[in-house]
């Protein structure tokens, strides 16, 4: 079976719980995509329970799959919550697009996601 692209989803903003819908919108590509997916955190500000519960929902989603996702977080704001929750040893983050997919290729494997 050939190797299938990474998709790439970017979301911006404060996302909290009355940017629920626009954060479930945006990720359901990543839902139904059969390869990896990297999420592009990058230019959002804020982000609250409600859209990490989204992102926990990809990640489950990809590993039932047995593909892989990668989060770009670049703002100390929103890596703060990733450290707080203790969600950062669960979710492989990176600090660009770029080296997400670049240990997506180094690896080939299923997972980067904790396991």
């Amino acid at each position: 079976m050939p190797e299938v692209e990474a998709i790439v989803i970017s979301l911006r903003g404060e996302l909290d719980i009355f940017a629920l819908a626009y954060v479930r919108e945006t990720l359901a590509p990543a839902l139904e995509a059969e390869g990896d997916a990297v999420i592009d955190l990058s230019a959002v500000t804020y982000l609250e329970a409600a859209a990490v519960g989204e992102l926990l929902r990809v990640l489950r989603a990809k590993n039932a799959q047995r593909r892989r996702l990668a989060l770009v977080v670049t703002a100390r704001r929103v890596q703060r919550v990733f450290m707080l929750t203790e969600l950062h040893g669960t979710f492989a983050i990176f600090p660009t697009v770029q080296s997400a997919r670049m240990r997506f290729a180094a690896t080939g494997g299923p997972s980067l996601n904790g396991e």
